[in-house]
């Protein structure tokens, strides 16, 4: 849990109060403590063994996007930033999703 509070506090100065902001936070913060829950149980990470490193990669990645997007509303280009915001939503949501299915058994 400590290592997820250092996640958020990194990404914080990317972020601003919008739904799109937080949304995007959500979602890698659900990949996040859905693989630590799954390697708990007793699952096999499959793509990125090194915690730090995957943990690091949502990071990195949220925090890429939301500067990016906070570039593009900058230049007037909100469709663009909004674009960039739910990035990261999708792909790591998505993959929280999956562990969640994959720890009842839906998906192996």
């Amino acid at each position: 849990m400590k290592r997820l509070a250092f996640a958020l506090f990194l990404l914080a100065p990317a972020a601003r109060a919008d739904i799109f902001d937080a949304s995007a936070i959500a979602g890698a913060a659900g990949d996040i403590v859905t693989t630590e829950v799954g390697l708990h149980r007793g699952y096999v990470e499959q793509n990125i063994q090194n915690r730090p490193l995957r943990i690091g990669m949502n990071v990195a990645l949220t925090g890429t996007c939301l500067l990016a997007a906070r570039h593009y509303e900058k230049e007037g280009h909100r469709g663009w930033a909004r674009v960039l915001k739910l990035v990261p939503f999708a792909v790591f949501g998505g993959a929280a999703v999956k562990n969640l299915s994959t720890m009842r058994g839906g998906l192996r």
